[in-house]
């Protein structure tokens, strides 16, 4: 049986978080516009994403999807991640623990500060509640 991701996902990969790489780590769907071949491997190719089992997956390609749109000049191809799965699970610990290393690391304006997200993130007791915390409010 091939494990397939469950939706939405965490991106797990990102290692100096700042505030543009913070607004991309839930993966909603897998599916994205058309984007040039070296965006994605900039981007997207080789990012780690953990399910909300605990499911590890990478991004190892994309394939196009709904190929006719290539034919219709105003319409941006669609194509799917190819995920794979890593043969590993993480814990909500490690989760948990990855989270509070990333908001610890923001850097924010003078009298502000991210208790807020620290708080909602003290309040979750399974990657499902993670993701779902900070899928609503980043």
């Amino acid at each position: 049986m091939k494990i397939q991701p469950e939706f939405p996902l965490l991106d797990i990969s990102v290692k100096d978080w700042n505030s543009e790489e913070v607004l991309g780590l839930i993966e909603y769907s897998g599916i994205m516009p058309g984007v040039s071949q070296k965006v994605f491997d900039d981007h997207h190719l080789n990012r780690v994403l953990v399910d909300g089992n605990g499911y590890v997956f990478k991004i190892t390609g994309k394939e196009l999807i709904a190929a006719w749109r290539k034919f219709v000049p105003f319409f941006v191809p669609i194509y799917r991640y190819v995920f794979e799965y890593q043969n590993k699970q993480i814990s909500f610990d490690e989760v948990k623990e990855y989270m509070f290393n990333g908001l610890n690391s923001l850097d924010y304006k003078e009298g502000d500060d991210n208790t807020d997200l620290k708080d909602r993130l003290n309040q979750c007791h399974t990657i499902r509640d993670v993701i779902k915390q900070y899928s609503i409010r980043w």
